[in-house]
């Protein structure tokens, strides 16, 4: 079975130990991912599991946050899941559209090997004690199969997204600086963002 970990779960493990409650809701369409299960009840944090058919009877006020699943949730259910209002971990690269953070979702790279990444924001909590360079999966050994990174594109992202870590770094002629090459690969969203279409 491959074993690869893709930058979202990474993302997931460093923010949750930045968490002060143990209450968390992870919403899922069809199946949980035991990797994030474990990774939760490691860290000492309990989780209640809900599928997206659900959501309605769920009272998102009783947790501290919310996980979003990497699966293909529909306009419809995308728009039932709080991102924008609550603090979430989004390990989802097919419903950004939805959440208005990018238009036309996610681009990709497709590295040969493992890839590290580099750190845009370095005062963010998300990437303290980490060296400059992120790794965008932990090679385990087992891995196989082509090591594929998402990122919301620089062009297309919303104004209030912020990058923590890119996909890479070109130099820019026109400003005689580095900068991201295509988009955010970790990105934060704080309260009061501008987003796409006008939504705060």
């Amino acid at each position: 079975m491959t074993k690869k970990i893709i930058f979202f779960f990474i993302l997931g493990l460093l923010i949750l130990p930045l968490m002060s409650a143990a209450d968390l809701v992870y919403i899922i369409k069809s199946k949980a991912d035991n990797n994030i299960l474990n990774a939760i009840s490691e860290k000492g944090y309990s989780v209640n599991v809900i599928k997206i058919a659900d959501i309605s009877k769920v009272n998102m006020s009783s947790y501290k946050a919310i996980i979003v699943s990497d699966e293909s949730f529909t306009s419809s259910e995308a728009s039932k899941i709080p991102v924008n209002t609550k603090n979430s971990i989004v390990l989802n690269v097919k419903n950004t559209k939805y959440w208005n953070w990018v238009k036309d979702g996610t681009g990709s790279i497709s590295p040969s090997q493992p890839k590290t990444l580099p750190i845009i924001d370095s005062q963010s909590k998300i990437v303290s004690g980490v060296n400059n360079n992120f790794p965008s999966y932990i090679d385990d050994g087992s891995s196989v199969g082509i090591y594929k990174i998402y990122y919301l594109p620089n062009a297309k992202k919303a104004p209030g997204v912020n990058t923590i870590v890119g996909d890479d770094l070109v130099f820019r002629i026109k400003t005689f600086k580095y900068e991201v090459k295509s988009g955010a690969v970790i990105a934060t969203v704080r309260p009061g963002s501008q987003l796409l279409n006008g939504k705060i």
